[in-house]
């Protein structure tokens, strides 16, 4: 048995219109029941359709910032998708600063 059918196992049956509310509370339940369930979720490595709707997510302006400081401030979760916004939280700025000195050096406004 896959650890993606142990962990639906575990987590029961999901109504379609479930909200991420609700997985991330059913999840942390399981976290809290089955420790061994939830280190195999954080600790696995994301797959490309998951990095695909990460990056997805990551285009929408507004939403983008939610869900990066969600995720990278979030205990549970993937860790490396955790570690991905922690990056970036720390990228963007370097990126805000070195863009504003080259505006004020070369003249642009």
């Amino acid at each position: 048995m896959t650890i993606k059918q142990k962990t639906l196992e575990a987590i029961g049956e999901l109504p379609d219109n479930c909200s991420l509310d609700e997985l991330y509370g059913r999840l942390d339940v399981l976290a809290a029941t089955r420790p061994e369930a939830a280190s195999s979720f954080e600790k696995r490595p994301l797959t490309v359709s998951e990095w695909w709707v990460t990056l997805i997510v990551l285009c929408v302006p507004f939403l983008n910032l939610i869900l990066c400081l969600v995720w990278a401030l979030r205990r549970s979760g993937n860790i490396h998708r955790r570690n991905f916004c922690r990056a970036t939280r720390l990228l963007v700025p370097v990126v805000v600063v070195i863009a504003l000195v080259r505006g004020l050096l070369t003249g642009v406004s």
